[in-house]
């Protein structure tokens, strides 16, 4: 339960950058392992669904976080197109908001009003007004997304800021997911890139804070490199499970194979 659907397959995303027919055929491939139970929605970018309907055929169906890698104007087009196709499902739809705005809050409920009736993400940008992001979302009933790695160091955000964010989303009763960064069970440290977080740290995070912790407790968590400690700040009972889980829906990985073989060397699943 803790594990379920935790790993969204985003194989064509840098820096997998996976072609589209290995990423769909390894995904359905996916579901008919032991470990299918870890694997949750297939991440494809709103201009490239065409190639993604392209390689599923007869009733085959494929449940889809759309990413709008584009503009928000263009998401009714890329639901239409899904919708016509019927076999790329959209169950869900990530966004992020302008880089370039400064004003986060009014910026967030302009596009909150684009959204449609579906799961949706929105991107908080590391800047001055995030917490007013977190409002907009909370209020309108959406979810937060947090950047965690990307291609140069300063994408990797410090354990406080990570910290500060769960502890915004839980304080709001706010669901959000991660992407980037994550595939890697516990924090490790890449001689070029720095620190990178550990997703079973971040499920430990998560539980301190809906057990009421400070952002301290939660940051401890975060930065836990020992594999019996970071396992031993996990949730066990199913409330906790099911709390942590509500609050933490999951994160994007560009490989799913390598969070599953962590959860396994840690036995964990």
């Amino acid at each position: 339960m803790l594990f379920d659907a935790l790993v969204d397959d985003a194989a064509v995303f840098p820096p997998g950058n996976a072609a589209m027919p290995a990423a769909v055929r390894n995904h359905v491939r996916h579901a008919g392992t032991p470990c299918a139970h870890v694997v949750g929605r297939f991440c494809c970018p709103g201009t490239r669904l065409p190639e993604c309907a392209a390689e599923l055929s007869g009733d085959a169906r494929l449940g889809v976080s759309l990413i709008v890698d584009t503009h928000a104007a263009d998401l009714a087009a890329m639901l239409e197109f899904a919708a016509r196709s019927r076999r790329p499902v959209i169950q869900a739809v990530e966004m992020r908001l302008p880089a370039d705005d400064a004003k986060l809050g009014p910026a967030a409920r302009r596009l909150v009003g684009t959204l449609p009736d579906l799961p949706a993400y929105v991107e908080v940008p590391r800047q001055a007004g995030w917490r007013n992001v977190l409002d907009v979302l909370a209020s309108a009933g959406r979810y937060a997304k947090l950047r965690t790695g990307g291609p140069t160091p300063d994408a990797f955000p410090a354990a406080a800021g990570v910290a500060a964010f769960i502890r915004g989303c839980v304080e709001r009763s706010l669901p959000f997911k991660c992407t980037a960064g994550l595939h890697r069970a516990l924090r490790w440290q890449d001689p070029t890139l720095g620190w990178h977080h550990g997703f079973v740290n971040l499920l430990g995070a998560v539980h301190a804070a809906v057990q009421g912790g400070t952002t301290g407790d939660i940051v401890d968590r975060l930065e836990q490199t020992r594999a019996e400690g970071a396992v031993a700040a996990l949730p066990t009972d199913d409330v906790d499970v099911k709390a942590v889980r509500s609050a933490f829906h999951g994160f994007g990985s560009c490989s799913v194979v390598e969070p599953v073989e962590d959860l396994q060397r840690l036995a964990l699943i």
